[in-house]
């Protein structure tokens, strides 16, 4: 079950979470994939497939970290359309993460190992992910003027 630690001062250490440590993992990953591709000779044969490889590195290291970023900001007693802004964004991430790898993939069956790694990570990420949206139950709920996030809609 997701549980947040609490530490002196009355934080939450989102640092020892699971959810937190795989996201990390997914950066660790996107990092080493990054040179890997700088490095390959791929990378070096045509202006083309250089921007192709460039924007699909650039868009995955953007988020791996929104993953991580969106999750470590938001907090205990933040509000419930809050934190479905950082889940929503989190999942989106995460998708998009599994369309980049799969391109690139297209594009350079050499770097295969290290897609099928961070395709892992995603896929351990959604457990921790789906227990984590379990605890906005009973969150602080403001009133949403757009009607984007509401827990219970009530139908007019």
């Amino acid at each position: 079950m997701f549980a947040l630690q609490e530490i002196p001062g009355g934080n939450i250490a989102v640092h020892h979470t699971p959810f937190y440590h795989l996201g990390m993992e997914m950066v660790r990953i996107a990092y080493v994939l990054t040179e890997e591709i700088k490095g390959s000779a791929l990378f070096l044969s045509g202006e083309f497939r250089k921007h192709q490889l460039h924007r699909i590195i650039q868009e995955m290291n953007s988020n791996v970290y929104l993953i991580t970023n969106k999750f470590a900001e938001v907090h205990e007693d933040a509000a419930y359309d809050q934190l479905m802004e950082a889940a929503t964004l989190i999942r989106r991430a995460a998708r998009e993460i599994d369309v980049l790898c799969n391109e690139l993939i297209m594009l350079d069956k050499v770097h295969s190992r290290r897609c099928a790694q961070m395709l892992e990570a995603v896929e351990k990420l959604k457990p921790h992910f789906k227990d984590w949206i379990q605890t906005f139950k009973g969150c602080r709920f403001q009133n949403d003027e757009w009607g984007l996030f509401v827990p219970n809609p009530i139908s007019e």
